[in-house]
């Protein structure tokens, strides 16, 4: 990665969340011979890791390593703000980096059997950004993520496929706000947080792209004159916003 100009690290080239897991490469798009290479680690990661077991009992303590990391003040206070966020959604029940003792027991089997059923063209996305040549994208991408050649491994991987319909985890409602409170030694300070949980828009079109920057220049004016607020001799408070957030 270093080679073509990417940095290498924790949150520096992926991410996983509750409901996606995004792989990215920064590079320089002027030499032909990085733009190839940078297809060709993206498609590894796509189709080609190899869970070679030493490997992945080294990726466990890498994992590991980050999980204890994330331990703290913060990580309560959000797993906290979750719990009364989410109630008795799936989402509550645990953060996208796992448990630690599954992550020490997993079987690489079960994790290659992981990786084959998901990691799959139907599920993917690609997403290339820059001053580049359309029809020299489009080609790369054929080059590199085209389904592989019929055969008894693709009938393999056929045959473990994940459902047509992917399901789905909602966030049950409540006709009563839901208040908590959550303490902690090591806060900080205190704050208050007023949430408003709604629906989320099914089309991402011309109309919704309009209310989307609407809103936003809307939050960004409040949050302007919330910040004009705090800086007065005797402010009420020491930081305030407010925002949208869309998951």
């Amino acid at each position: 990665l270093e080679s073509i100009g990417s940095s290498f690290g924790a949150h520096q080239n992926a991410y996983t969340s509750y409901d996606e897991t995004v792989y990215f490469l920064e590079i320089p798009t002027d030499d032909p011979e990085i733009l190839e290479k940078a297809f060709q680690i993206l498609s590894d990661w796509a189709y080609a890791i190899s869970f070679e077991p030493e490997e992945v009992e080294l990726e466990r303590g890498v994992v590991l390593e980050e999980w204890r990391l994330g331990q703290g003040f913060d990580s309560r206070w959000r797993d906290g703000l979750y719990r009364a966020l989410f109630g008795a959604s799936r989402y509550s029940e645990r953060a996208p980096i796992g448990l630690p003792e599954v992550v020490e027991t997993a079987p690489v089997e079960q994790l290659r059997a992981y990786y084959e059923r998901w990691y799959r063209p139907e599920l993917m996305a690609l997403v290339a950004v820059g001053d580049l040549d359309p029809a020299l994208i489009e080609a790369k991408i054929k080059q590199h993520f085209a389904p592989p050649p019929e055969g008894e491994a693709q009938q393999e991987r056929a045959a473990i496929a994940p459902p047509t319909t992917l399901p789905t985890f909602d966030v049950p409602g409540h006709e009563e706000p839901r208040i908590d409170i959550f303490t902690d030694p090591e806060a900080p300070g205190t704050q208050l947080i007023l949430v408003r949980k709604i629906a989320p828009e099914a089309g991402q079109d011309l109309a919704w792209f309009k209310r989307s920057v609407t809103q936003q220049l809307a939050f960004m004016m409040l949050n302007a004159r919330l910040f004009e607020r705090g800086q007065a001799a005797d402010p009420p408070g020491c930081g305030r916003e407010a925002r949208v957030e869309r998951s």
